[in-house]
């Protein structure tokens, strides 16, 4: 009995470290990158403020996603889904259209949800702030205002390419 039960421990901890594991073939990172900066410093000309004070801030509310722009710790406009697709898709060949938006949402609740369940926190505490300083993308994850921990942006990229 204890060596099924090692077995089976070996076997979990095998399965948890590969499905961290991936291998960006087609650049989607590479590709989610771009759009965020380009897309930050293209709302940084629009607002007339540095795009290193500029972050994307994420989270659920009464079940669903709101997403604002913030200059450092004021809000300066509501985002829609749709104006989220354009950091997190490639739209290059595919026009805008609400499967995008939808696709964009569920990823984002979906890793929500996966987060809170892992580190057993409230879901409606969460927070993504995803900001660029010098030119590299920061995502990190808060509880309300107390900073949990800064997390790869491939860890939420996954989320998307389901």
């Amino acid at each position: 009995m204890t060596l099924l039960k090692g077995k089976s421990s070996l076997s979990k901890k095998l399965k948890e470290a590969v499905a961290d594991l991936s291998v960006d073939i087609f650049g989607y990172e590479k590709t989610v990158r771009s759009n965020i900066i380009n897309h930050t410093c293209w709302y940084s000309d629009k607002l007339r403020i540095s795009s290193e004070r500029l972050q994307l801030r994420i989270f659920l509310h009464r079940g669903s996603v709101k997403a604002f722009l913030h200059d450092e710790k004021r809000a300066l406009m509501v985002l829609t889904p749709k104006e989220l697709v354009p950091f997190f898709m490639d739209t290059s060949l595919v026009e805008l259209d609400e499967r995008l938006s939808k696709k964009v949402v569920s990823g984002i609740v979906s890793y929500l949800k996966n987060y809170a369940t892992n580190e057993n926190i409230p879901l409606e505490y969460l927070r993504v702030r995803i900001g660029v300083k010098e030119q590299e993308i920061q995502v990190n994850m808060f509880s309300y205002a107390t900073h949990l921990e800064t997390i790869p942006l491939k860890q939420i990229i996954k989320y998307f390419k389901r």
